[in-house]
């Protein structure tokens, strides 16, 4: 007999990084604002490093690699890369060494890097932008670090992963059991989509959970055909790695690309417009790259009447706050 979710993620090795549950609570003048009942999961405030997402893919993949007996992480993304912030603080948790290969993006200091070189991370960069590349790098620093002794985990982009996206089925489970408590049902689900493993992870949860929450991705890189494929893909490799019988279906994969702005790490005044107002009505901070971009896709969905009057809404906080301070130029334009 096949196992429930709650069951599927105790077999999994797992290394607690992350203050959970993380909070939900509802954003007031925000709701009386858009006339919809919006709420936050405040997955900014997982604890780790400033918070985000990515911790919760890292319980998972830092307990594989210490199950595995490895000492050296090896992972990418962009300069001011969530993740490789957040992996470079959970390295020193299990007492791993943390190599990080990057590109350098428009904002190759301060942020998220600084953060990087403070946890003692050591940073190669690529050239380019494009994931091949930095793939490429990846191979070769793991080969180069084999040929020294060193045991390697290496963790693709974001994590993105089944099972780093076993973090993200793990929450739902913990936002089911928080929305219960409050009674709340019929919901939509806003969420950034990049990488797709936090999206995916959401996905697995939500079929093997058998809720019927709207989710809805707001892509903030590439275009939504090619999102909610990956999304597709990777949930359900997710559910088959937790040897769950469930399956995501396609016709409830939701990626909406129009906000991608000039593309990865460009965000457009639509973005600054709704950072400047969650900063504003509810003091609450979200980023340039990820949760600006998904709540300026929410903004536009209320307005345009997507989502209609009075509907339920949770927003999933990702983090990703530190950026901020690369974009400090911007910020000033925008404040």
């Amino acid at each position: 007999m096949k196992p429930e979710l709650g069951a599927a993620l105790e077999r999994l090795p797992r290394l607690e990084l992350a203050q959970l549950p993380t909070p939900l609570h509802r954003l007031p003048r925000l709701s009386e604002e858009l006339d919809i009942e919006l709420w936050i999961k405040r997955d900014d405030c997982t604890g780790l490093a400033l918070g985000g997402n990515k911790a919760r893919k890292l319980e998972f993949l830092l307990g594989g690699a210490v199950a595995g007996g490895c000492d050296t992480v090896v992972t990418t993304g962009g300069s001011q890369s969530n993740h490789a912030r957040l992996t470079a603080a959970a390295c020193r948790v299990a007492g791993l060494d943390c190599r990080l290969v990057l590109d350098r993006g428009l904002h190759p200091e301060n942020g998220n890097l600084l953060l990087d070189r403070l946890f003692g991370a050591r940073v190669e960069f690529v050239a380019d932008q494009e994931p091949e590349t930095a793939v490429a790098a990846m191979e070769q620093l793991r080969q180069r670090l084999e040929q020294e002794g060193r045991k390697v985990y290496m963790i693709p982009r974001g994590g993105s992963v089944p099972t780093g996206a076993s973090g993200y089925a793990a929450m739902t489970l913990e936002l089911e059991r928080q929305l219960s408590s409050l009674d709340l049902s019929d919901v939509s689900l806003y969420l950034a989509t990049g990488s797709c493993g936090t999206h995916s992870g959401v996905m697995a949860g939500r079929a093997a959970l058998g809720v019927s929450w709207r989710v809805q991705g707001i892509s903030v890189s590439r275009p939504a055909a090619q999102q909610e494929d990956r999304v597709l893909q990777l949930s359900n490799e997710t559910l088959t790695h937790l040897d769950l019988d469930s399956a995501t279906i396609a016709s409830d994969v939701h990626v909406d690309d129009n906000f991608v702005g000039g593309g990865y790490g460009h965000p457009d005044n639509r973005t600054w417009e709704a950072i400047r107002l969650l900063a504003r009505s509810e003091g609450i901070l979200l980023d340039p790259v990820y949760s600006g971009k998904a709540m300026a896709g929410l903004l536009a969905h209320v307005r345009e009447g997507v989502v209609p009057a009075r509907s339920t809404v949770v927003f999933l906080h990702t983090g990703g706050s530190p950026a901020l301070f690369a974009y400090a130029s911007e910020v000033e334009e925008m404040a």
